[in-house]
């Protein structure tokens, strides 16, 4: 770990209506947004510790204000996962919510859609499957290869879980 790398997270306490909110921001969110002064800070934080830092704790309200809204917007407090977009930086939040306390947690996470080879791949493997269609494949056999392929390469981008799992296969 170098000196530009956080190695906690960070929450925050809110409201949304009546439910009590904590939500926590993952280290490369933390890095995306944080100087390299108030890395050195957060890295030696406490426990417990609060933290007084301007302009990163106006990001982090920011981003819970998107989520806010999407909350708000899809009318839920359970989300398995959203992107949302904050200053040229793609985002992954989810959240949870227990009903009794009126607690919701949510993690925000920093996307593979940061990572320009990782779009790349993307696009490459969505137009592979839009090409594939448009010449009239077997689409179930074309997922089939694409998992099989993806089982090799854990970095590879995948389709699976944006189109119907293939018959007779278990991921």
């Amino acid at each position: 770990m170098t000196s530009n790398h956080v190695k906690t997270t960070l929450m925050g306490k809110h409201k949304i209506n009546k439910v009590k909110v904590e939500i926590y921001f993952a280290p490369k969110v933390i890095e995306a947004y944080a100087s390299s002064d108030d890395i050195n800070l957060i890295n030696n934080l406490k426990p417990g510790e609060e933290y007084d830092l301007y302009p990163l704790e106006m990001h982090f309200k920011n981003i819970f204000e998107i989520v806010k809204s999407r909350v708000l917007e899809l009318k839920t407090y359970e989300m398995f996962f959203d992107n949302i977009e904050y200053e040229g930086h793609h985002l992954v939040w989810k959240s949870n919510f227990d009903e009794k306390s009126k607690l919701m947690k949510i993690g925000v996470t920093y996307s593979q859609l940061n990572n320009p080879d990782y779009k790349d791949e993307l696009n490459k493997a969505l137009q592979e499957w839009w090409d594939a269609e448009a010449r009239g494949e077997d689409m179930d056999e074309l997922i089939r290869q694409q998992f099989e392929a993806g089982k090799d390469h854990p970095n590879k981008p995948k389709l699976v879980g944006f189109i119907p799992a293939p018959k007779n296969t278990t991921h």
